[in-house]
């Protein structure tokens, strides 16, 4: 090459030397221009990234450390020998051209740069910088050529006289480059901070120390290694992980995303309601939706750039490896050649492989910081929406679709953040492969891309097939979410009905309509699948035989050719095998995406639906009209307008009532208030904050005094009298904890009784102006009613001075209240105090009038025992008795004695306070033992749930150590053991052997085309031996996929039926114990595993351990020697593999667990939304929804950079393995008889088990954390269950059993668990048929464990129960059950028909239901609807009042008429007429059954046949209760008093 004039003394670039030469040197031109243009350009291209970094970074400014300082005194000296270079130039020691002044120029911009950068940093507190110490790398590594350029010269003349200034230059070098190598050494050391307390602010919080590490630390991550060391040695906690950076917290990222989204939402919103009122036509296109990904874009963007700017590094890299292997063939294909030639081409293969690791793990963690901003954005924003949505959103969004979007939509969004990026490397990896095959095999390449063209119809095709049936798919995975929530949730009443098989078969139905969409998307898989393993060998095949058959003679396939072709396609075989996958998550992503966008564009309560006002009135109803639809259409949806022309206004400090009939508008008049309703129109005016204590207590999974305090500030003096006003104090006697107790799920250790009064304490901590009580009241005993109401809510109680608004139906309490509004039919009918609405004598004394008549007409009916308490109350009120009076004059014969008129009153007090239409009514302390059927003492909770720290729900277990190979085998039992081996013979055997077998033939064809001996074997013979053995490869992955997809999809089924199956037949102590959140989360997010991911993993996995296998054995067959190499390669990465999965593991297990407490917490918010909404608690629960969040993605983020640690590490292994294999090419091409194909396929293979073993590694690791769902699962398939349901032919009792009815306790005692004492001892009671039968008893006396006894909800410890001479111990748990009949207190129905509410088994007629519903008096309301008993009943029965749901738990009843039924506060929910009707069908139908009656009141028993006082577990008083209560030493007398039944 000539020289450039004055440019260059020398040539840029001497081919011929440098070829030929036996030591590499560059020409001086080269080290002066080309050498420091590459740090300069990189330094120069960063800088304004570093500088936009540094202008975000709020950190203080750096610690001026000695390490700082002699840094900084580093880079001056650079920036001074720059000069010092560029003063030679300048001053004419050297020669004068241009390349020397280019030296000096570049060198000083660059130094100069790099100070400036290093200040910049300094002072806004960064504490590393990859730039400069790329840079300075970059520094080092250009005066390479320079150094070996010096050490040639001192071969030539020691002295150097021969180079221009010679000693002084050298120097110069000398200190440049110990200079360079000192800063890139001490870059790899972070600097800190300069204020201390920040530096222990930072360590006390416990933040994630990347941030704190440098550049090369952070690459490598080193800094990761002390959690794998500590998970290595112990079992890895919640409390052994670092926090998240502030950039990853939800807290940055929601607020992000609000900014971003409420402008969108509102915008949406209203073009909305414009559409919706101008489209009467419905020829109008809907508003488009606000894009979810384009805003999770924008605030991800810097994330999503970084990872897609090291794409560019990354394929750069990878597409060096075939053009140096093509490098390293030539070279041993021309043995002339110089061998640091060889060594060179081996050791750039070593480092490009090596760099190409770090970008590519550094490219994953970008992307793993990507997909965790998505979950750290949308968990928040979907709970927050949820605590936002109107009620009629409510119902179409239930908990289970809601529960689901968390658990699988948002993770399948993730899923493409994380892989979508290869929707554009893919293509590119694709499109640049046949580039460089086209530079080998020129024109024959479009040959190989006619082949692949053929994928594109068939992509098409099957991606829009996939898109269909995956938004089929989530709707059936809705439904079974959503009913198996109302299963676990209802778990009680199943029980009791024996209707497990019912809900099991409708899971089952659901889940195979769900399972037939899966397995057509699994077809989808096959086809996409082998399309794309097998295109890169049939192109191959194509270019091979249009290279050798259609070219000239010179077209000769050699080995360099060969395997650098064979490379390349087997480059562009992962790309298009991962495609699949890629587009499935694309497909899936897409219907998430939508589906989100629905959830968060539903309809929200209206934020101006109740106005702040600051007039004299608390509360203000202005003519409203409401409803709980947004609008009425049709005349048939009238009834959904609940409040019609509403006018009202509530002074400060008042106290209002609000009675009325059942389904009157009462409720709906508070939800009114809290702006809960559609206002048609009309205005709502509040001044003051309000508290609402609904008629359903909602109860949080924490301790009492959590749930009074509610995130309140504790305040002693407060709290106690707030405790003592509530009647607590005696429950907190009991409580094993005190008010330290915890409290489980919907407070499923409290009674009913209890419940209400912890929801009352929680309303009346809070010290509000505005109390919302929504009959409170009802739900405990009368004297402690009067206690509340005298304490908390009437004029002398703590609420003395705030406004009340309550809801109730005790007459008691209404002579008390400051005005009384009556509610007729949505409206107002009356308003006014009580003397007033007596001597008006409207629907108020109607009311009155009725239960008193009714009371009369039971009297009739009944002889009940005297009673003295409530008589005093007629008697202190003239117009009671004067209505009195009137009523009897009719009856006198029946009234003639005093103490019938006692009886009368006393039945008045139970019925008036059993009206209700929202809420059954429960019990109290100190009258009855308030339990309930889920197992155990309400207020005392069973010892087997409760321990002495007064914990509840127990810990989550989390396993530890290696998953067992139990779980693989039942895994594996699950696919089929055919189906496995089938798979492994097929990718083992098949897939592999004719792997080894195509690449030995390609091998000795090359050598053959090499050594010109083809006439042993024709060209034609070579492309079918070839093609034969591709196809029969081809075809047995095919076969192996469908084995993968058969196996997959019998295995989901198995599984999944054996989880439900088991969770049926579980004991109601599990459900108790355990929190919803986490069967939800084995049944959503663990099946959501092991239906699609595990499959993939696994099957992935071991075909890559096949061709990690396959490039073994090619190696160790071709070059023998070499496995003195692998097997030291192969230890080291088991030992590093082994080292880091047992962290991994952990990682996986307590991630899932972590996810359990978001699903909780998001299921109990649900539940509690209108109580959260009134208590303006939504930021508080949204901030605690935000903490769970990071935890539960700070440890998926751990798990992510493990796998880098992991990866690192194991990459550096196989490019060791590169580099020995490389190595060893050249000296056996150099020095043996191999033959260039023998190399060269070692080597081809040796570059791709690099990618293999990460690959392996990556995918091992997936199936290990994804096994770990099969563990969950597995765990919950194999709990302790109830004994059998069936009994054997020879115990079953006869169809009609039982026949009288009677009942016998011979000595039958009961305990919780093995360890805990006897909650109910020695009980012997015999029980006629046909009696009716009270059980009452203090507080913990053992009530509902008798009646759990009856139904074996918990099993004896000793003694026997006979049911009409049959032991119920000794038949199937189904055939007692279905021979027994119980009315709960808590009414449970299930999304479906009313049909399957009432009959889930199809065992009675059209006539038969009808019939039942009439008896129940729920016969009208049927008939309303167009669909009759098709009608759907919505999740929980939300569409029905609480009184409605009581009576078709009474048409159950009827409708299995047993001999035996047990009521627990029947009519609770029902006004006055409905409960004397049903009162009637009762003694009708069930005349001459054996009734028992747990008594929450003793008056509503007092008129049975006998009574069974209970204490402390034993029968104390078995008798008639007129014998017990004129016994004043009896315990029945005792509770008669303190019930004030009697004095």
């Amino acid at each position: 090459m000539e020289k450039f004039g004055n440019f260059c003394d020398t040539p840029l670039w001497n081919y011929t030397d440098s070829r030929n030469a036996s030591f590499p040197v560059m020409t001086p031109c080269f080290q002066h221009t080309i050498c420091p243009s590459i740090p300069l350009s990189f330094v120069l291209l960063f800088t304004p990234f570093l500088v936009a970094y540094c202008s975000r970074h709020h950190d203080p400014s750096l610690k001026w450390t000695k390490r700082l300082i002699y840094k900084l005194c580093l880079t001056c000296i650079a920036v001074v020998l720059s000069l010092a270079q560029l003063y030679l130039v300048v001053d004419g020691w050297l020669p004068d051209v241009l390349s020397y002044y280019i030296s000096g120029v570049f060198t000083f911009i660059t130094a100069i740069d790099v100070l400036l950068l290093l200040l910049l940093c300094v002072s806004k507190g960064v504490v590393t910088s990859g730039v400069l110490h790329i840079t300075w790398m970059l520094v080092l590594v250009s005066d390479i050529p320079q150094l070996l350029w010096w050490i040639e010269q001192f071969k030539i003349q020691s002295d150097l006289s021969s180079v221009p200034c010679g000693p002084v230059r050298f120097a110069f070098f000398v200190s440049r480059f110990l200079t360079s190598l000192q800063l890139v050494f001490i870059h790899c050391f972070a600097d800190v901070h300069h204020t201390t307390g920040y530096e222990n602010l930072t360590d006390s919080d416990n933040t994630m120390p990347e941030l704190k590490r440098s550049f090369l630390n952070r690459i490598t991550y080193w800094w990761a290694s002390v959690l794998v060391k500590k998970g290595y040695y112990n079992p890895l906690t919640m409390g052994d992980f670092w926090k998240l950076s502030a950039r990853d917290r939800c807290q940055a990222l929601h607020g992000a995303w609000r900014k971003l989204w409420e402008p969108a939402y509102k915008e949406y919103d209203r073009k909305r309601i414009a559409f919706q009122s101008s489209n009467q036509s419905g020829d109008k296109k809907a508003p488009k939706m606000p894009s979810v990904l384009l805003i999770l874009v924008k605030i991800c963007w810097r994330t999503l750039t970084t990872a897609f700017a090291l794409v560019f590094p990354y394929l750069f890299l990878e597409f060096c490896k075939p053009y140096l292997l093509k490098k390293l063939i030539e070279f041993v294909d021309h043995p002339d050649q110089p061998l640091w030639k060889g060594i060179f081409f081996a050791l750039l293969m070593f480092l490009t492989t090596s760099i190409n690791s770090l970008v590519n793990n550094y490219y994953f963690l970008e992307q793993t910081r990507g997909a965790i901003n998505i979950k750290s954005v949308l968990f928040p924003a979907v709970f927050s929406k949820t605590l936002k949505l109107s009620n009629a959103a409510r119902k179409d969004k239930t908990a289970g679709e809601i529960v689901n979007l968390v658990a699988v939509d948002i993770d399948q969004i993730e899923d493409i953040f994380f892989d979508g990026i290869l929707l554009f490397t893919a293509p590119v990896k694709m499109i640049i492969s046949m580039i460089m095959i086209y530079q080998l095999l020129g024109t024959a390449t479009f040959f190989g891309v006619g082949v692949m063209a053929l994928l594109i119809p068939i992509n098409i095709v099957m991606v829009n097939r996939q898109k269909k049936l995956q938004v089929k798919q989530m709707e059936y995975k809705d439904d079974r979410l959503k009913l198996m929530n109302e299963i676990l949730n209802g778990m009680k009443v199943l029980k009791l009905y024996a209707w497990e098989p019912s809900m099991e078969k409708l899971v089952s139905d659901i889940r195979e309509k769900e399972m037939r969409e899966h397995k057509y998307q699994i077809y989808t898989n096959i086809v996409q699948d082998a399309s794309y393993y097998c295109t890169p060998f049939f192109a191959s095949i194509a270019a091979f035989a249009a290279y050798t058959m259609v070219g000239s003679g010179d077209h000769l396939l050699t080995p360099s050719k060969a395997f650098v072709s064979l490379t390349l396609f087997n480059m562009m075989r992962w790309p298009l095998a991962s495609m699949p996958h890629v587009v499935l998550c694309a497909v899936r992503a897409n219907v998430s995406l939508k589906r989100i966008a629905e959830f968060l564009t539903s309809e929200e309560l209206n934020p101006n639906a109740v106005e702040h006002s600051k007039n004299e009135n608390a509360v203000e109803l202005q003519q409203c009209t409401m409803s709980w639809s947004p609008e009425t259409i049709t005349p048939e949806e009238q009834n959904a307008i609940a409040l019609k022309d509403i006018s009202l206004a509530v002074k400060r400090g008042e106290l209002v009532a609000v009675v009325g009939k059942v389904g009157t508008g009462k409720s709906s008049l508070l939800s009114a208030i809290m702006g809960e309703m559609y206002k048609t129109k009309g205005r709502v005016l509040v001044n003051g904050s309000m508290c609402y204590v609904p008629q359903q207590a909602w109860i949080q999974n924490m301790t009492v005094r959590e749930n009074i305090l509610f995130g309140s500030p504790f305040n002693q003096q407060r709290y106690d009298q707030v405790v003592e006003g509530c009647a607590l104090l005696p429950d907190f006697a009991v409580l094993q904890a005190g008010d330290k107790t915890e409290i489980g799920e919907k407070g499923i250790n409290l009674s009913g009784g209890q419940r209400a009064r912890v929801s009352m304490a929680r309303a009346v901590y809070q010290n509000n102006d505005i109390y919302l009580l929504d009959d409170p009241i009802s739900a405990v005993d009368s004297h402690v009613a009067r206690h509340l109401f005298t304490k908390v809510i009437g004029q002398s109680g703590i609420l003395a001075n705030k406004t009340r608004i309550l809801v109730t139906h005790s007459l008691t309490h209404l002579k008390h209240v400051d005005r009384i509004i009556v509610m007729t039919d949505g409206r107002i009918s009356e308003v006014g105090t009580y003397d007033q609405l007596i001597k008006d004598g409207g629907a108020f004394a109607d009311i009155l009038r009725e239960y008193l008549a009714e009371m009369i007409e039971r009297q009739k009916s009944e002889h009940s025992v005297l009673s003295g308490a409530d008589l005093d109350d007629i008697e202190e009120d003239d117009a009671l008795n004067a209505i009195l009076s009137e009523l009897t004059a009719k009856n006198l014969s029946a009234l003639s004695s005093p103490s019938v008129s006692r009886q009368t009153s006393v039945a008045r007090q139970t019925s008036i306070t059993r009206q209700t239409s929202r809420q059954p009514r429960t019990h109290n302390i100190s009258v009855s033992s308030d339990t309930s059927m889920r197992g155990g003492t309400k207020d005392r909770p069973p010892e087997s749930e409760v321990n002495v720290a007064g914990t509840l729900i127990e810990e989550e277990e989390v396993e530890t150590g290696s998953v067992e190979w139990g779980v693989y085998g039942m895994y594996a039992r699950a696919a089929g053991l055919a189906t496995v081996t089938g798979y492994l013979l097929s990718i083992i055997v098949g897939g592999g052997g004719f792997e080894v077998a195509s690449s030995f033939w390609l091998a000795d064809w090359s050598t053959d085309s090499t050594l010109q001996r083809n006439a042993t074997h024709s060209t034609g013979e070579r492309l079918a031996i070839y093609g034969a053995l591709g196809m029969s490869q081809a075809l047995f992955v095919g076969i192996s996929t469908f084995f993968v997809a058969i196996g997959s999809y019998t295995a989901s089924k198995r599984m999944h039926g054996a989880l439900v199956h088991n969770l049926m037949r579980c004991p109601m102590a599990f459900f108790d114990t355990t929190p919803l959140g986490r069967i939800i989360n084995r049944i959503s997010k663990d099946m959501d595993k092991a239906d699609d991911h595990l499959p993939q993993g696994l099957s992935y996995c071991i075909a890559v351990s096949n061709d990690v296998i396959v490039s073994l054995i090619i190696i160790g067959v071709s070059t023998p020697v070499m496995v003195v190499g692998i097997i030291p390669i192969i230890i080291i990465f088991v030992l590093i593999y082994r080292y880091y999965v047992r962290v991994s593991r952990q990682l996986r297990r307590l991630f899932s667990t972590s996810f359990s407490f978001v699903c909780s917490h998001l299921q109990d918010s649900i539940a509690g939304v209108s109580s959260i909404r009134a208590f303006k608690a939504q930021d508080r629960f949204c901030d605690h929804m935000e903490k769970l969040t990071d935890t539960n993605v700070g440890i998926y983020y751990h798990s992510m950079i493990c796998n880098r640690w992991m990866q690192v590490r194991t990459d550096f292994v196989s490019n060791v393995l590169v580099l020995i294999t490389a190595l060893a090419a050249v000296y056996f091409g150099r020095y043996s008889t191999l033959s260039a194909g023998i190399l060269g396929l070692t080597v081809s293979y040796s570059l791709n088990i690099t990618g293999y073993f990460g690959e392996l590694c990556r995918n091992w690791r997936e199936v290990e954390t994804n096994i770990v769902s099969i563990e969950r699962i597995k765990e919950y398939s194999s709990k302790p269950t109830e004994a059998d349901w069936e009994s054997s032919v020879e115990r079953k009792p006869p169809a009609s059993w039982p026949t009288r009815g009677s009942i016998k306790f011979d000595r039958y005692s009961l305990r919780y668990r093995s360890e805990t004492d006897l909650v109910l001892k020695q009980v012997s009671v015999e029980i006629n048929g046909g009696e009716k039968i009270g059980i009452v008893g203090r507080t913990g006396a053992g009530k509902s464990s008798l009646t759990l006894a009856l139904f074996r909800i918990v099993e004896s410890a000793e003694g026997s129960i006979e049911i009409d001479g049959v032991d119920i111990a000794s038949i199937g748990l189904h055939d007692l059950r279905n021979s027994l009949t119980i009315i709960p207190q808590d009414p449970v129905l299930f999304s479906g028909s009313l049909r399957m509410n009432l009959d889930p088994f199809g065992n009675y007629s059209d006539s038969e239901l009808w019939t039942a519903l009439e008896r129940a008096h729920l016969k009208p309301f049927a008939l309303e609807s167009a669909d009759k008993l098709d009608q759907i009943i919505s999740e929980g029965g939300g569409n029905l009042s609480v009184g409605q749901r009581q009576l078709l738990c009474l048409a159950r009843a009827l409708l299995r008429k047993t001999r035996v039924l047990v009521l627990d506060e029947a009519t609770a929910a029902v006004d006055v007429q409905t409960d004397a009707n049903i009162q009637a069908t009762i003694r009708e139908e069930f005349a001459d059954c054996t009734i028992l009656t747990i008594a929450h009141r003793l008056n509503t028993i007092m008129d049975y046949d006998r009574v069974i006082v209970l204490d402390a577990g034993q029968v104390r008083e078995f008798d008639s209760p007129g014998v017990l209560i004129r016994d004043h030493h009896s315990a029945f007398h005792a509770m008669a008093v303190d019930a004030g039944l009697t004095s």
